[in-house]
């Protein structure tokens, strides 16, 4: 809900449509985005592969894909790519990408226990290291 609110804040003639499985997440935040932005913000109750399918894409100007685990975020570039629709994409999680991506690049590590080893470290604290290993993730 943050990120809508401010969207909404900094874009006043748009409309926010917020998509997210969780409805407890949906429910908590409503009430703040109804007085911080009145109905300029809308949420919807559903996975981004359902919305997809249902979604008229000509009325979107913008897609942003925040916390967009795994296969997340594949899905949201390849609607976006699909209808020509600009997009942000902050994936998340990348310990969550090993068993969601939809490219499958974990089979280019040699051994199958160094791409959950190689996931924690881009979540490093470190930031050389992690930066290092998201690299690595991202170029595969």
């Amino acid at each position: 809900g943050d990120l809508a609110i401010e969207m909404a804040k900094a874009f006043p003639l748009a409309r926010v449509l917020v998509v997210d499985r969780n409805a407890q997440s949906l429910a908590s935040s409503s009430p703040a985005l109804r007085r911080s932005v009145g109905n300029r913000v809308n949420a919807v109750c559903t996975d981004f592969h359902a919305f997809a399918k249902t979604a008229r894409a000509a009325s979107c100007d913008l897609v942003v894909a925040l916390h967009a685990c795994g296969g997340l975020t594949d899905m949201a570039l390849k609607f976006c790519v699909t209808h020509s629709i600009p997009f942000i994409a902050c994936p998340c999680c990348f310990s969550k990408a090993i068993d969601k991506s939809a490219t499958g690049w974990t089979h280019f590590c040699s051994d199958p226990g160094d791409s959950p080893v190689l996931c924690r470290l881009a979540e490093s604290t470190d930031r050389i290291l992690s930066t290092t290993a998201m690299g690595i993730v991202n170029s595969m």
